[in-house]
């Protein structure tokens, strides 16, 4: 809690704890002294412009006490004290959560740049996501792809015993591998070496398949 020249009137242990100062010391401090992307003039002035009941939420960083750094997502809320307008500012350390979104971006520009096709589907088979290499190799596009079953690329040059064993394979959890001819948009055929994993979900259960193929057709060539 603080006042609108954003000096500290009460803090939590958490906040002790995270900054790595004690009550007594942040009592002696300000905002600014722990904020590094916001200075006094910007914070006084936004200030001036919340109502009491009004809430912003701003994303910040925090000083620690050894000067280290961590993102912080903050939420303000104006109240009236005695006649006085205080601040109360609950502060979230957003770094999990901050890795998990770096660690997404990166797991995206590698599907979406990988040289290999690779394709998402659900756990029935229906696409969900396909990445530029799949439309290079396939001739289908996110739009006529997605929505549509797999057996979009059935070429038929592999018996019913084949795609059962892929799908007994995948549905026990586990991966299955093998070179396959499939079909292109334009009824053409290729080769290609197909992996097909499980992905599962937070309880367990299979919720989507990830399938890489790698296109033959060029090493078929070259033999």
């Amino acid at each position: 809690i603080h006042t609108e020249d954003a000096h500290f009137l009460d803090v939590n242990k958490l906040a002790c704890h995270n900054l790595g100062y004690s009550r007594d010391e942040l009592l002696k401090m300000s905002i600014p002294d722990i904020q590094t992307k916001y200075d006094l003039n910007t914070l006084t002035s936004m200030y001036k412009t919340m109502a009491v009941g009004d809430i912003k939420t701003l994303a910040g960083e925090h000083q620690r006490k050894d000067g280290s750094l961590f993102p912080v997502e903050v939420r303000l809320s104006m109240i009236e004290q005695n006649g006085i307008h205080l601040i109360i500012a609950l502060a979230r350390d957003i770094t999990l959560r901050m890795e998990s979104e770096a660690k997404n971006r990166l797991f995206s520009q590698a599907l979406e740049q990988s040289g290999e096709a690779v394709v998402i589907t659900d756990n029935q088979g229906i696409i969900e996501h396909v990445n530029p290499t799949f439309t290079t190799v396939t001739g289908y596009a996110d739009a006529d792809a997605i929505g549509n079953n797999i057996s979009i690329l059935k070429s038929h040059h592999q018996d019913v015993t084949f795609y059962k064993n892929l799908w007994d394979t995948i549905l026990s959890g586990q991966t299955w591998s093998s070179k396959i001819t499939n079909k292109k948009k334009d009824g053409s055929l290729y080769p290609a070496m197909l992996t097909i994993s499980p992905i599962r979900d937070e309880g367990g259960g299979i919720s989507r398949f990830v399938a890489t193929q790698q296109n033959l057709q060029t090493y078929e060539e070259l033999e």
